[in-house]
């Protein structure tokens, strides 16, 4: 928990009215994207911090949106298939139009922006190529389909404008599944999990004691987070895990064959594992099944999680066992307002913080909250202590600059 206040500034939040304070209650909502006509099987890939979604319907690419409910993303001329995989915060959406391995429907890497479909070409010698993340800037990683003396390998690629789509320089070999917005590409080779950008080339990430070797699919916004799993030196095992320069690994063990897709800044992160289960990891949380989130009345069980935005939205795919609904869905979470005391007063003694309140009729739990600046968040994250009663006493620590509150339920 963070340091607490000085007494200067304790006294300050005494007399601080805090009426109602925001909470991101460990809730979803659910919203059904629906489908494309004649089309079934539907699931989203990706949403971005708009709350704006994309993924497959069918055969078929599509955008969403609250304004335009789902629609079509057409594929490139000549092909019928389509699947889009990612877009960015500008609505520019990647993904990959073709189904075969070569002819008139071999599969190209694509990008649509406001709906029009762009080829973005192949790598030299190659035949087929797919793109998988965007950043803002546009820029497309996937992979290319690429022949070297007469072998056939699949080479990480960057798109950009300018230059084309090019091999990922030191790597032969392997995909690239995610970029941020500074440039940061993350994927996986036959050397585990990397990052890589234009000015540092490649890094791999490497694996920690006792694990094999490591995947990476997913990378935060601001590149700080990476998500992938970490696997044994045989392979059986394989678990969610995610990492950054600061922690280095980390891995979320008691689920098998999973591997986290997503991430965004705060270090949260989904993704699926055995038994068709969408996961969440927060900080705050630990691992959990994201149906522990949703409402058991609504009747929708989640299978699959794909992208988490900065927001905590949820781009996932499930069904309903009520209206028999199934197919792509967007996982919003639930912001309430909580009611909070207005007269917390607070006493400071040479060893202890002493707070103190008046009963609330009818509550019958009180939650203390510590925020370094207003509005101060009722989150799990924030949260100092609870009890039943009116009072609480905590234990001095060095000085920090913020406020108190307390809410009631």
């Amino acid at each position: 928990m963070s340091p607490f206040l000085s007494a200067h500034i304790l006294l300050l939040s005494a007399l601080i009215a805090l009426p109602a304070i925001k909470s991101l209650a460990l809730e979803y909502s659910v919203t059904f994207l629906g489908s494309l006509p004649g089309q079934l099987t539907t699931r989203a890939l990706a949403v971005n911090d708009l709350g704006h979604v994309c993924g497959f319907s069918g055969t078929k690419a599509f955008y969403w949106s609250p304004e335009s409910g789902m629609v079509e993303l057409p594929p490139l001329a000549g092909r019928t298939d389509a699947i889009a995989n990612d877009l960015n915060n500008f609505d520019v959406v990647a993904g990959t139009s073709g189904i075969d391995f070569n002819g008139p429907q071999a599969n190209h890497a694509v990008r649509w922006n406001n709906g029009v479909v762009e080829d973005l070409g192949l790598l030299p010698s190659g035949t087929r190529s797919q793109g998988f993340g965007i950043n803002d800037s546009g820029w497309v990683a996937g992979y290319g389909h690429y022949l070297l003396s007469g072998s056939e390998y699949w080479r990480p690629s960057l798109y950009r404008d300018g230059f084309g789509m090019t091999v990922l320089n030191g790597l032969t070999g392997g995909f690239a599944y995610d970029i941020s917005n500074n440039g940061k590409v993350v994927g996986f080779s036959s050397g585990g999990a990397y990052t890589w950008t234009v000015a540092d080339s490649f890094t791999y990430l490497g694996a920690p004691a006792g694990w094999g070797s490591t995947r990476a699919s997913g990378i935060s916004l601001d590149g700080e987070w990476v998500a992938g799993s970490v696997l044994s030196a045989s392979g059986n095992l394989i678990q969610f895990a995610r990492w950054s320069a600061a922690t280095g690994w980390e891995w979320f063990a008691g689920v098998n064959n999973s591997g986290m897709v997503s991430i965004n800044s705060h270090g949260d992160c989904v993704g699926s594992g055995s038994g068709l289960t969408g996961y969440l990891y927060m900080d705050s949380l630990g691992l959990q099944d994201v149906n522990a989130y949703i409402d058991p009345l609504s009747g929708w069980v989640i299978n699959t999680v794909s992208d988490i935005n900065e927001s905590g939205q949820i781009a996932a795919s499930g069904q309903n066992t009520i209206t028999f609904e199934a197919g792509a869905i967007l996982l919003t979470p639930i912001t309430t307002t909580l009611p909070a005391v207005d007269d917390l007063n607070v006493a400071f003694f040479d060893d202890s913080l002493h707070f103190t309140w008046t009963a609330v009729a009818g509550a019958s739990l009180y939650h203390l909250y510590f925020s370094e600046s207003l509005p101060v968040p009722a989150t799990p994250e924030a949260e100092v202590a609870q009890t039943a009663g009116v009072s609480l006493t905590l234990p001095l620590q060095p000085p920090a600059i913020g406020f108190f509150a307390v809410t009631y339920e």
